[in-house]
C-alpha cells in the first residue's frame, strides 16, 4: 500500500511538472504571439516590404511659339540598397559592399571610386537612401548590369528623370538648371524606407517657376511625388513583386514670352561678341529676346556638371555663366540723353535754346570731350540729341542740377528692380551717391551723369525697359517672362497680364520732341546712329559710348537703344557690345540687321 501511494505521488508530481511546463509554453506562446504580435508584424513588414518615394516629373518649358526648351529624359543609375547588403557586423557589411563594387567596376570598365569612408558616411547620414554607384549608364553598361544583378543581392537599377535641353545652349542663362535636393533635406522624410530626391530649380526660370510665386492655386514646374510598395524576397533581392503603386504627378508646363525666332537670331548676331541684346514688347513689357553673350551650353550640365566643363567655365575670362542682360551693371553713356532732355523740359528748359559746342567742357579743372572734338557749333535740343553733343547736355545738366536728373532716371526705372521673375540688378541711380554722407558730390559728377557717365549704372534689360517707355507714351512697364501655365493635360491654369509700374508726368509735347530727336539720330545724314537707317522700318534710336577704366586700360562699352513699330506692335531694343569703338559703329548696324530680319517674317 505504501508503495502504491508512493508511486501515485511520484506520478502526480510528474504530471504536475508536465502541466506546469505546458502552461509555461502556452503562456509564452500567448505572450509572444498576442502581447508582442503587433510589434513582430510591424517588424516583419519592415523586413519584407519597402516603401519607396517616387519624385514627380518636372514640367516642361516652352517659348511663346512652343519651341521646347526643357524636357525630361531618363537617366539610368546603378545603385546599392544597403539594407539588403547587410552582414552580421558593420565591418563585414562594408567589406561585402566594397567587394561587389570592385566586381562591378571591373565588369563595367569603370573606376572603382567607392571608399570605405564614403560607405560609412552614407550609412550614418543617409540610411534611407540608395547609394548611387554609377550615374547615367550607357546602353551597354545597362545591359551588362542587368545580367549581373541576379548574382548580387542589393544591387539595382533606378531610372532617374533628368533635364533634357533639345536646343542645346539656346536661352541657357534664362532657363537655368536643376539639382537634386540634399541628403539632409531627404532625411526629413520619415514615411519612406527609400527616398528618391526631388529635383529643384537652382537658377533662372527653373528656380523662379519651381512654384508660381503669389499664386497658391497654380502649381509650378515642381511635380507631386508618388510611391511604390515593393516586396523583397528572402535573399533581399530588390526587384521583386510590387504590392502597391501611386504614380507621381507631373508639374505644370511653362510657356515663356520669349519668341524663339528673336532669341535664335539675337544669339546668332551676338556670337563671338561680349555683350547683350534685349527685345521687349514696348506696350506690355513682355521679354521677346534676352541674349547674353557668351553663354554656357546647358545641355552639358545634365544629369550633372562634368568637372572639366565646370572648370573650363570658371577659368573663362569672358564669364559665360554671367547673365549680362539682367545682372550686368554698365555706365549707359549717351543712351540716357533722351531722359536727360525730358528732365530738362519738365523743369522748363527751352528746347529752342542754343548752346555753343566747341568740342570740350572744362568742369572743376577736368576736361570732358565731345563726340566731335572740333565742336558742333550752336545746337538746340533736337540737334543735340541727333548728334549726341556732350557740351550741350553738360551745360544743360549744370543748370538743371543732379537731383532733377536723378529723379527722371528713377522714373525710368534706373535704381529699381525691372520686375523680371528671374531677377536682375537695380543698377545705380545717382541719388544713392548724391544723398550719401560718405560721398561728396561735385559739379563734375553732375556733368558726368548728364551724359551717362560716372555714378549711374544700368543693365541692358533696364535700358530696353526705359526705351519701351519712350516708345509707348511714357508708361514704364514691369518686364516679365511668364506668359502662360498649363497642366500636363493641356488645360490652361494661368495667363499673365501686363503690369504698369509708373506713368510719366511730362509737359505737353515734351515726349514728341525727344522722339523726333531720336528719329533724326537714325534718319538724319548727321545722326550718330545713321548706320541703323532702314528702308523698310521707321527706327527711332540713340547711340551711346561709355568710357570705362579697367586694369588693362581704358575701354569703350558701346550701346544702341531703339524702337520701331510693325503691324500695330511696338518693339523696344537695347544692344550692348563690350570693348567696341562706338555705339554708331558697333551696335546700330547690328540692331538694324536684327529688326529687319526678325520683323521681315513677322505676321
Amino acid at each position: 500500500m505504501n508503495k502504491l501511494n508512493s508511486f501515485r505521488a511520484r506520478l502526480l508530481i510528474v504530471a504536475l511538472l508536465m502541466l506546469a511546463g505546458i502552461s509555461v509554453l502556452v503562456f509564452k506562446l500567448w505572450y509572444e504571439q498576442i502581447h508582442f504580435g503587433e510589434r513582430y508584424r510591424k517588424s516583419i513588414t519592415r523586413q519584407s516590404v519597402r516603401r519607396v518615394r517616387l519624385p514627380g516629373l518636372r514640367g516642361r518649358i516652352f517659348t511663346s511659339d512652343y519651341l521646347l526648351l526643357a524636357d525630361n529624359a531618363p537617366s539610368y543609375n546603378l545603385v546599392f540598397y544597403l539594407q539588403e547588403m547587410r552582414r552580421n557586423s558593420r565591418k563585414k557589411t562594408i567589406e561585402n559592399i566594397k567587394n561587389i563594387a570592385q566586381k562591378l567596376a571591373f565588369e563595367l570598365n569603370r573606376p572603382d571610386s567607392l571608399t570605405e569612408k564614403a560607405i560609412r558616411r552614407h550609412i550614418i547620414t543617409s540610411p534611407g537612401l540608395p547609394l548611387v554607384l554609377y550615374k547615367n549608364l550607357s546602353g551597354i553598361e545597362l545591359a551588362r548590369s542587368y545580367q549581373l544583378m541576379p548574382q548580387m543581392p542589393g544591387v539595382g537599377i533606378e531610372v532617374e528623370p533628368v533635364r533634357h535641353h533639345p536646343q542645346k545652349d539656346l536661352a541657357s542663362l534664362i532657363i537655368g538648371f536643376t539639382r537634386p535636393e540634399t541628403a539632409s533635406e531627404a532625411l526629413d522624410r520619415k514615411d519612406y524606407a527609400y527616398y528618391r530626391p526631388d529635383y529643384e530649380g537652382k537658377s533662372g526660370v527653373e528656380k523662379a517657376f519651381d512654384n508660381i510665386a503669389g499664386n497658391q492655386s497654380t502649381p509650378g514646374l515642381h511635380g507631386y511625388p508618388g510611391f511604390e510598395l515593393m516586396q523583397v524576397d528572402h535573399l533581399g533581392y530588390v526587384n521583386a513583386r510590387q504590392l502597391d503603386y501611386l504614380a507621381p504627378q507631373t508639374g505644370s508646363n511653362i510657356v515663356l514670352t520669349l519668341d524663339s525666332r528673336a532669341q535664335i537670331l539675337g544669339e546668332k548676331l551676338m556670337k563671338n561678341k561680349r555683350g547683350s541684346l534685349v527685345l521687349l514688347n514696348a506696350d506690355t513689357g513682355e521679354v521677346l529676346a534676352l541674349v547674353s553673350s557668351p553663354q554656357l551650353d546647358i545641355s552639358r550640365t545634365t544629369p550633372s556638371w562634368s568637372r572639366g566643363y565646370y572648370r573650363e567655365l570658371l577659368n573663362d575670362p569672358f564669364l559665360p555663366m554671367f547673365n549680362r542682360a539682367i545682372n550686368g551693371r554698365y555706365m549707359p553713356g549717351s543712351i540716357v540723353k533722351p531722359l536727360a532732355a525730358l528732365a530738362a523740359l519738365k523743369a522748363g528748359f527751352s528746347a529752342d535754346r542754343l548752346v555753343e559746342c566747341d568740342g570740350r567742357s572744362i568742369i572743376q579743372g577736368a576736361r570732358i570731350s565731345c563726340a566731335n572734338r572740333y565742336g558742333h557749333g550752336k545746337l538746340d535740343m533736337l540737334g543735340a540729341i541727333e548728334r549726341s553733343c556732350n557740351d550741350y547736355f553738360i551745360e544743360m545738366g549744370q543748370e538743371l542740377g543732379a537731383e532733377k536728373l536723378a529723379a527722371m532716371y528713377a522714373d525710368a526705372g534706373i535704381g529699381s528692380s525691372p520686375g523680371l521673375e528671374i531677377g536682375g540688378t537695380r543698377g545705380l541711380n545717382p541719388s544713392e551717391r548724391i544723398d550719401s554722407a560718405r560721398y561728396k558730390w561735385r559739379k563734375y559728377d553732375t556733368a558726368n551723369i548728364s551724359i551717362g557717365q560716372g555714378m549711374i549704372l544700368v543693365s541692358p534689360l533696364q535700358a530696353a525697359r526705359f526705351t519701351a517707355a519712350l516708345a509707348n507714351g511714357g508708361k514704364l512697364m514691369d518686364t516679365y517672362l511668364l506668359k502662360e501655365v498649363y497642366d500636363d493635360k493641356g488645360k490652361l491654369l494661368f495667363a499673365n497680364r501686363p503690369r504698369l509700374a509708373k506713368q510719366w508726368s511730362l509737359p505737353k509735347g515734351a515726349l514728341e520732341l525727344v522722339l523726333q530727336g531720336m528719329f533724326q539720330v537714325v534718319n538724319s545724314p548727321q545722326g550718330s546712329g545713321k548706320s541703323a537707317q532702314s528702308d523698310t522700318l521707321a527706327i527711332y534710336g540713340k547711340t551711346g559710348t561709355a568710357e570705362v577704366d579697367t586694369r588693362n586700360g581704358r575701354i569703350n562699352n558701346t550701346w544702341f537703344i531703339c524702337f520701331t513699330e510693325k503691324r500695330n506692335t511696338r518693339y523696344a531694343l537695347a544692344v550692348l557690345v563690350e570693348e567696341g569703338r562706338s555705339g554708331g559703329r558697333n551696335c546700330a548696324p547690328l540692331a538694324k540687321e536684327f529688326l529687319e530680319k526678325y520683323l521681315k517674317s513677322e505676321l
